[in-house]
């Protein structure tokens, strides 16, 4: 939550939304100050991929960001873009940053050291060593750097709340998808110990 004032992304607070709301990048980019009920600890989403309008709880981390931005700010469209600046593509622009965050910090966490080139034979030991390293850490990093994203984040959301429990109806009801999809994508995070055995003849 303090990464936008750290680094002047205002949008950053479109990362919450995303996560703990599981909301489109399209419905981030309309969400509007009046679309969040914040005293009734609802969000009402009017532009929806499919046209039809939703509701859902706020999550309580959600909640308490957006109280503590000033009310005098809270007005018109909750992403803050420069005037003819397109909202998606401030969001794209966005996940471009974290995803470079990212992998800077991961290769400098493996720092790897290219061997210095010699004829020893303990040179092309080391030498095959270290691209066995940079291979694993080229995949470790395109690993990570897929869970960044709208997409990704929204499928955060929808994971973790199966796992948590929470029934395939009402997670398609939050998230705007059909309980066909919802069951395809998360079904397979519901605990065993909570799932119904009904799920298991899809």
């Amino acid at each position: 939550n303090t990464m936008g004032k750290e680094t002047g992304w205002p949008e950053w607070r479109d990362v919450p939304i995303a996560v703990y709301g599981g909301l489109r990048r399209e419905e981030i980019a309309n969400l509007r100050w009046e679309d969040l009920r914040l005293d009734g600890g609802q969000m009402i989403i009017n532009k929806t991929k499919t046209g039809v309008s939703r509701t859902l709880p706020s999550n309580t981390t959600v909640a308490e960001y957006f109280e503590a931005i000033p009310f005098e700010k809270r007005k018109g469209l909750v992403v803050e873009v420069l005037e003819g600046e397109d909202r998606v593509w401030r969001l794209n622009s966005l996940t471009n940053k974290i995803k470079k965050m990212k992998r800077d910090a991961l290769l400098k966490e493996w720092n790897l050291q290219r061997p210095h080139q010699s004829k020893s034979k303990e040179y092309h030991e080391r030498r095959k060593a270290w691209e066995r390293a940079k291979k694993a850490r080229n995949v470790e990093i395109e690993t990570a750097l897929e869970r960044i994203g709208w997409n990704a984040f929204r499928h955060t959301f929808g994971s973790l709340l199966a796992q948590a429990g929470v029934s395939l109806d009402k997670i398609s009801a939050w998230m705007g998808n059909t309980p066909e999809v919802c069951r395809r994508h998360y079904a397979q995070f519901i605990p065993r110990d909570r799932r119904d055995g009904e799920i298991d003849k899809v």
